[in-house]
């Protein structure tokens, strides 16, 4: 979990998380908690997830995983060019969020960042899917500025319950956005 500023850092190794009841994985940040600034970050390593559970949800993104609702944050001109996958058997009641920059973005500005990276998401389980080249779900996030974005990688999805697929947001609640393009 991480507030404050996380700025010019760059992963280019492996990531792998298989079990949680609330699993957060994300090529530069996990768990990116309140008012925090992403920025300038790169992730070139595979981000892989393979879980098997009913947990609360499951946040996996090429830059940060999750960002929660406890306070405004940004994640800006950060670039993604590994390769994310899941191998979910997710039954929860709440849903996965898993995109090339964020998985599951809250009260997140999102503004000048690219994805290369491919994004292909499997759940075996009953719980909903959102996939999305920058986003995989934006949850509830009324406040958050999303603009200059860009997605240019392939991004799959194939789920038993809810899918959502997008080349920029699989699942968008309550947010607006501006200036992107897949």
């Amino acid at each position: 979990k991480v507030g404050g500023s996380v700025e010019y850092c760059t992963n280019t190794g492996a990531i792998y998380g298989a079990r949680g009841k609330i699993t957060c994985i994300g090529g530069i940040v996990g768990h990116l908690k309140g008012v925090g600034v992403v920025n300038l970050c790169s992730n070139s390593g595979i981000v892989t997830c393979n879980a098997a559970t009913t947990g609360n949800y499951h946040g996996i993104g090429g830059i940060v995983g999750f960002h929660n609702t406890s306070g405004l944050a940004s994640i800006t001109t950060c670039t993604n060019s590994g390769v994310i996958t899941t191998g979910l058997n997710y039954g929860g009641s709440i849903g996965t969020g898993i995109g090339g920059i964020v998985g599951i973005n809250v009260k997140t500005t999102l503004k000048g960042n690219t994805n290369n990276g491919a994004v292909n998401a499997v759940n075996s389980g009953s719980g909903a899917t959102h996939v999305g080249g920058i986003s995989g779900w934006n949850f509830n996030a009324e406040a958050t500025e999303v603009s200059g974005n860009t997605n240019t990688a392939a991004i799959s999805g194939n789920a038993k319950g809810i899918l959502n697929v997008g080349g920029v947001y699989g699942f968008n609640e309550k947010s607006s956005f501006s200036d992107c393009s897949n």
